[in-house]
């Protein structure tokens, strides 16, 4: 069951232009120790709330709100088992960090974040875009989520969002039930960040974790079982604690964060469906009631609202030319002609890799494969001769890395008849695996054909 919290009187609503060095915003509210939020577990429409939203936080599950049996285990927990109000309660000073009643949370779904879909994802981008354009437009959103999957939907939110105001993705490595639950302070420091972000005229997704802010390009799970899970491919973090002070990044460091978010904000998702999510009227209507995302069905589905697409400053369409520095803007049918987003698939790379995989993606009908390779996105000869074939079918091919860190470059081959030039490949350059498939897929989605035209939205992203 979908339920919102809000308990809120109108404001000041302001922006503050961005400081022209590190940003720095004190910790002017202090974190008393028996404050925490109360939660009414009600939507916003049916408590007749409305005005401002300085903070709004929508939980979707995972080990951040995971339950085991006993406070002493910290495995064989159950991810999601635990409401977004009752994390919010275990959070001392919370409400404390917002002015007078004008913090939000919304429930959007709750599971373990394996699970996670693309079905999952325009739900949610559905609600974050409801909620910034609705007319309690959120100034700040926190997502909490599962860490298996995070950096992946950060990247793709990233992508799809106008990096206006700011969204910061977090989550823990510990059920809420275990001791010592790392959950609470990542989502209090999560909010402080969004906070102070929105003061210092800050936009764009992020991920919080352990006291730092990544940026979604270069995020990833660095380790399976510590606290302090998350690192960057590249680049240093863009944020940081200092005592209580979250302390941004200098101008010129966040510019390279967040220069091509909002890539796709143009893109019609509406035309895109999923099996199994039932639209949702918006923010201000009711909840969907009697669902579970348990049994594969999701609780609340709303298409955007047309307020944040097809703006005329400067939106890509295919019947132009590309030039890689404009924002997409989709135009007809979607890239597979089913109206789901184009299949992309991972063709990951070890000694003895079955070609064979993939002429059964393609033979599955996915748009796109994307090569997990070895060292600089290199494979074996029979799996290059099947990617060739593959792209000679139309399928869109993108060669990256299986290693953590480190970039591929394009045409690293001796013989000219294996570059990438004669291959038709695309290199993902700085961008991993994951996060090459997700770009892809969003390229193919807004109707791009040509490797060509990919290629320059790939060499967006650098250090």
């Amino acid at each position: 069951m979908s339920d919102v919290s809000a308990s809120r009187a109108p404001a000041l609503h302001q922006d503050h232009p961005a400081t022209p060095a590190a940003h720095a915003v004190p910790a002017t509210h202090a974190a008393p120790a028996a404050h925490a939020v109360t939660v009414d577990h009600a939507d916003a429409a049916t408590a007749g709330v409305s005005g401002p939203t300085a903070l709004l936080i929508l939980g979707t599950g995972g080990t951040i709100a995971g339950a085991a049996a006993s406070a002493g285990s910290a495995t064989g927990y159950q991810a999601g088992a635990l409401p977004i109000g009752e994390i919010l309660a275990s959070v001392p000073g919370l409400a404390a960090l917002v002015p007078d009643r004008q913090l939000a949370s919304e429930q959007v779904f709750s599971i373990p974040s394996e699970q996670m879909d693309s079905a999952h994802w325009l739900q949610l981008l559905a609600r974050v875009r409801a909620w910034q354009s609705a007319s309690r437009a959120a100034d700040a959103i926190v997502i909490t989520h599962g860490t298996d999957t995070l950096e992946e939907t950060a990247f793709f939110l990233s992508l799809v969002l106008p990096p206006d105001r700011p969204v910061i993705l977090t989550g823990a490595m510990r059920p809420a039930t275990a001791l010592s639950a790392d959950g609470p302070a990542n989502l209090y420091d999560a909010c402080r960040f969004a906070l102070a972000a929105r003061a210092a005229g800050i936009g764009g997704a992020f991920v919080q974790f352990a006291g730092k802010i990544l940026r979604p390009d270069a995020v990833f799970k660095a380790h399976a079982n510590q606290t302090d899970a998350f690192g960057q491919r590249f680049g240093a973090p863009v944020g940081w604690l200092e005592g209580d002070v979250p302390r941004w990044a200098a101008p010129e460091v966040l510019a390279a964060a967040t220069g091509w978010q909002g890539l796709f904000a143009g893109l019609d998702l509406g035309m895109f469906t999923s099996p199994g999510v039932a639209p949702f009227s918006g923010p201000d209507q009711p909840a969907v009631q009697g669902q579970s995302a348990s049994q594969g069905q999701l609780p609340r589905q709303e298409q955007p609202t047309g307020q944040e697409r097809h703006t005329d400053q400067g939106q890509f369409t295919v019947q132009k030319p590309f030039t890689a520095q404009e924002p997409f803007a989709s135009q007809g049918q979607p890239a597979d002609q089913t109206g789901t987003l184009p299949r992309i698939a991972l063709v990951p790379q070890y000694v003895d890799a079955d070609p064979a995989l993939v002429d059964w993606l393609v033979q599955r009908g996915h748009a796109g494969l994307v090569l997990a390779g070895t060292g600089i996105g290199t494979m074996p000869a029979p799996v290059r001769a099947a990617l060739a074939a593959a792209r000679q079918q139309g399928v869109m091919v993108v060669r990256a890395t299986r290693v953590p860190a480190g970039y591929v470059p394009r045409n690293t081959e001796a013989r000219p008849e294996h570059s990438d030039d004669a291959l038709g490949f695309v290199t993902a350059g700085w961008l991993d695996a994951p996060k090459a498939r997700i770009l892809l897929q969003l390229c193919l989605a807004a109707g791009l054909r040509d490797e060509q035209a990919i290629q320059a939205v790939f060499e967006r992203f650098r250090p």
